[in-house]
């Protein structure tokens, strides 16, 4: 006879185990469905995700961090773009290899109506390239570390299906587009293409499915194991195989078949490709968008780039940090980052004359730029003096003495001081 009945709650995901119990006990859980809307549970005694209430979602499913483009450190209009590189919004790579013309990356308030998004990443051609070579690509990419992917289960018989959503809009209707996941660890690839809408300079959303790959694990460190790449030019030697590789495999020329040349004509008014709202997460459904606070996306984003300072021509001197003088000649400190950072970064730092400089004791000595040392993920030590100088704007003061490092109001815009630990 029973003499405890208690209410239990059940988090969406949890399994449930009894232990110690007698021969005459008995568990039972009933009115399931009409407490949560949840009828079943999975093969692997869990709720599905298609029953979960929106308000029981577990956050941190988007892989991908900045898919808003609400972040850019680098800048919100690059021009100029012929090379690979990180130009504007946190995280997101230019992919180039060969002469795919020329660009300008900016961040775009244009975005899709009656949404939560805001910003968007806008890819336009200034410069046409109507004839690619063989190996020609240009890629918009996120690259991901493998300690973010073991929950794929990628390489073991349990591999699940990878969904990957976004908002896009084109110039051109009816264009053909490719969008990739590429593993990196294994050198497997897998694609599904997508066509823009029938209304040029229309958003629409898409959801693209990839299948589960039983083959490769993704490695378990903080190593570059994953791409998400966004095709918008591609030569022969990734479109001339046959069909578009939209299952897992080692073929490099059946990567983007189908895909537009986005840099064939010269009209920069309609050769372009706008994104927002991307979001890569592990299963075979696409969720709403998870909208993080913005500290949480700044944070991510640090762990991999992080800008101190950069001077912007008209808004005066730009402070850094304090230092002091080690010496009469030499001036350090040492920074720790906000976060820590994925691993021992590059420090960087505009090495012009008077580039810089160290206001202490009521004088301004003017430096060209710093140097860093013992850098790593949590800290390092930049420093200015005659010894690591090549010449000119030395440290020149008190040792001992506490000072401020700052750009001063006449060092070129674009005059900066950061840490790149990028994929």
């Amino acid at each position: 006879m029973p003499i405890y009945s208690p209410k239990l709650n059940i988090i969406a995901g949890s399994n449930i185990s009894v232990t110690n119990t007698t021969d005459s006990s008995t568990i039972a859980v009933a009115n399931v469905g009409s407490a949560n809307g949840i009828a079943s549970l999975d093969a692997d005694q869990k709720i599905p995700t298609s029953q979960i209430p929106s308000s029981a979602v577990t956050n941190f499913r988007n892989i991908l961090i900045n898919g808003h483009f609400q972040l850019a450190q680098r800048g919100t209009n690059i021009t100029g773009i012929t090379i690979s590189g990180y130009y504007s919004a946190d995280r997101w790579r230019t992919d180039i290899a060969g002469t795919v013309g020329t660009w300008t990356q900016s961040i775009a308030t244009d975005t899709p109506s009656g949404t939560e998004f805001r910003t968007s990443l806008k890819m336009t051609c200034t410069t046409a390239n109507g004839t690619l070579n063989a190996g020609d690509k240009l890629v918009i990419q996120q690259r991901v570390e493998g300690q973010n992917l073991l929950g794929s289960l990628k390489g073991t018989s349990n591999a699940k299906q990878i969904t990957l959503s976004f908002w896009v809009k084109a110039g051109v209707a009816n264009q053909t587009f490719i969008a990739e996941l590429h593993d990196n660890d294994n050198g497997f690839f897998v694609s599904q293409s997508y066509t823009t809408a029938a209304t040029a300079n229309t958003w629409e959303k898409k959801i693209l499915t990839f299948p589960a790959h039983t083959s490769g694990s993704f490695d378990n460190d903080a190593n570059f194991s994953l791409a998400v790449n966004f095709w918008l030019t591609a030569g022969s030697d990734f479109t001339g195989g046959g069909s578009l590789q939209t299952t897992w495999g080692a073929g490099t020329n059946t990567r983007a078949v189908g895909q537009t040349n986005l840099s064939s004509g010269n009209v920069a008014a309609t050769n372009f490709w706008q994104i927002t709202g991307v979001q890569l997460e592990i299963g075979n459904a696409a969720t709403d968008f998870e909208l993080l606070p913005a500290e949480l996306t700044r944070y991510r984003a640090y762990r991999y780039y992080y800008e101190l300072g950069r001077h912007v021509t008209g808004l005066g001197n730009t402070s850094l940090m304090g230092m002091w003088y080690q010496s009469a000649s030499q001036v350090e400190t040492v920074f720790i980052y906000p976060t820590p950072m994925r691993a021992a970064p590059t420090g960087i730092s505009t090495r012009v004359t008077n580039c810089m400089a160290v206001y202490a004791g009521l004088s301004t000595d003017f430096l060209d730029g710093v140097y860093f040392t013992q850098l790593t993920p949590i800290n390092c030590l930049v420093f200015e003096g005659a010894v690591a100088d090549g010449g000119g704007g030395t440290a020149n003061g008190t040792t001992g003495y506490p000072g401020r490092l700052f750009i001063p109001s006449a060092a070129a815009t674009g005059t900066l001081l950061a840490f790149d630990a990028e994929l």
